[in-house]
């Protein structure tokens, strides 16, 4: 934040605390991941910055020689891959945290405070006061609710936050496991981001 115009000034020609920052800034999110995630998301993440090292160009230079036919590349230096993924716009201060901190963020905000009220279960129990219930009905109050939270925030992300955090538990108590529980919630609200009006706007 205090040298922002700096390095605006400076783009694509980094100093050494340019490329020292974003070292630790990529570390740190791999740490974070691993934490938030698992291990699995931190290997691939790791698995992806070896690949940008490995050419004949990169820090990995023997390592292009194991790289065949399409997978070559020229490879890449550390100040070019810390530039890109700290720097750029294509990184970690890039697009999906743009939107994570604008319209995703209102949306968990709107979850929490509606799970802190105790009107969490009011937007999925509706769908099954039906006067005979069947064991899909968790399932469709889990796509309807996501529906519905869909066509106000466009983001399947913000949509799985928000209605997963009481459709997969309503889901596992009535009997489903907890893997299809999240599969359904997942499938329902990808679907559900290009319903009408927003219609995914919050990925573009």
């Amino acid at each position: 934040m205090l040298n922002l115009d700096a390095i605006f000034s400076r783009a694509g020609f980094w100093n050494d605390t340019d490329i020292l920052v974003a070292c630790i800034a990529t570390v740190t999110v791999l740490e974070a991941s691993r934490r938030a995630v698992g291990f699995g998301m931190t290997v691939i993440g790791l698995l992806a910055i070896v690949y940008a090292f490995a050419g004949p160009r990169g820090e990995l230079p023997w390592l292009g020689e194991w790289m065949p036919g399409i997978l070559e590349h020229r490879g890449y230096t550390i100040d070019r891959v810390a530039g890109q993924l700290y720097l750029g716009q294509e990184g970690i201060f890039g697009l999906p945290l743009g939107v994570a901190a604008t319209y995703i963020f209102i949306f968990v905000l709107f979850g929490a405070f509606w799970s802190a009220l105790g009107r969490a279960n009011s937007l999925s129990i509706w769908p099954m006061r039906r006067p005979v219930a069947s064991a899909a009905a968790p399932a469709k109050a889990a796509v309807l609710a996501s529906a519905g939270m869909g066509s106000i925030s466009g983001s399947a992300i913000a949509n799985v936050v928000t209605t997963g955090a009481f459709t997969i538990p309503l889901m596992k108590r009535l009997g489903y496991k907890a893997k299809q529980a999240g599969g359904i919630e997942a499938a329902a609200s990808t679907g559900g981001q290009i319903m009408p009006p927003l219609m995914g706007r919050g990925h573009s």
